[in-house]
């Protein structure tokens, strides 16, 4: 949430510089560190839409796209990568409440 808001205030004071500020936000992405973490955290990606967990090479197209000119006009947005999980509702806890609904 820092980096966001931090991407937000950044591209609001420095756009009339011509400089852009914006988030690339992955989902959960197994790496050499994640591997002496707990059991808990997930080891393949069936619980998200893709079907599978984000590797560190699949944000570099993104990143060669935002350092271009082609992305000038973009400022403090947020480009979420993580398999549709956002999206699906997958909250980044792995707990997602239960609300009762009453009729």
């Amino acid at each position: 949430g820092g980096m966001i808001q931090l991407s937000r205030v950044l591209s609001f004071n420095l756009a009339r510089y011509g400089i852009t500020a914006n988030t690339i936000v992955p989902g959960f992405v197994p790496t050499g560190a994640t591997d002496t973490m707990t059991a808990s955290l997930p080891r393949g990606g069936e619980f998200l839409p893709t079907g599978k967990l984000g590797k560190p090479e699949d944000f570099g197209p993104l990143a060669v796209y935002l350092a271009s000119p082609a992305s000038d006009y973009m400022t403090g947005e947020m480009f979420i990568a993580d398999g549709g999980g956002l999206a699906a509702g997958i909250t980044p806890t792995g707990h997602a409440p239960v609300v009762p609904l009453e009729a």
